[in-house]
């Protein structure tokens, strides 16, 4: 606040700093109209990707003029990186015509990050847990290595989460951890060792 109490000084409640941040994000907001992200999301250039996947939609009251984008933002919801899939995902969720797409992409979806942002704005609580591990435990044992690798660093994690976004993972996971343990790669056995000091305490004997 500007003055203060009593004759105290008071402090700016923005910095300078702040507020040329603000003003830079304003001048983005702005330079990012319909024509612009419609470029942008076809350019080969991940950042610019990207960056136009986030201003999707802004402002809200151009409904109408972003509708006509919905093809190109869906073709990102596919794209092989999982963080232009979680951002489009995330835009997609505005627009009720999408609700379809939107349930079809949880079935071919391999990252746990992202299966966890289409299913917490439609399931709380024991149905969020339930479903997730129903879409999640495949990925275990899923025939891309990398796929199984993010699946077990997801494990891992699962204490440092949020109690909200922490699972209740079963010796369905377990055994697919531990049969982990046993890859070939290295960097698979490294992420089942991490993901195992996680949920060793379902089965302490075998995790010895």
């Amino acid at each position: 606040f500007s003055g203060g109490f009593g004759g105290m000084p008071g402090f700016s409640a923005r910095t300078p700093l702040e507020k040329l941040m603000a003003k830079a994000k304003q001048v983005v907001n702005e330079a990012l109209d319909v024509p612009t992200v419609e470029m942008a999301l076809v350019d080969s250039d991940w950042l610019l990707r990207i960056t136009a996947v986030e201003h999707f939609g802004n402002p809200p009251a151009q409904t109408s003029e972003w509708e006509r984008l919905l093809p190109q933002m869906e073709k990102l919801a596919m794209d092989d990186d999982s963080a232009i899939r979680s951002a489009a995902d995330d835009k997609l969720h505005w627009f009720p015509e999408t609700e379809q797409f939107l349930a079809e992409r949880l079935t071919n979806e391999t990252s746990p990050d992202v299966i966890l942002e289409l299913l917490r704005d439609r399931n709380v609580g024991n149905e969020l847990n339930d479903r997730f591990l129903e879409l999640f435990v495949p990925l275990l044992s899923y025939p891309d290595e990398k796929v199984r690798e993010d699946a077990l660093w997801f494990v891992s994690f699962n204490s440092n989460r949020a109690p909200m976004l922490q699972f209740s993972f079963g010796m369905d996971v377990y055994d697919r951890v531990i049969a982990s343990t046993q890859a070939i790669s290295a960097k698979e056995r490294a992420a089942a060792a991490s993901a195992l000091t996680d949920i060793r305490q379902l089965d302490a004997n075998r995790s010895r």
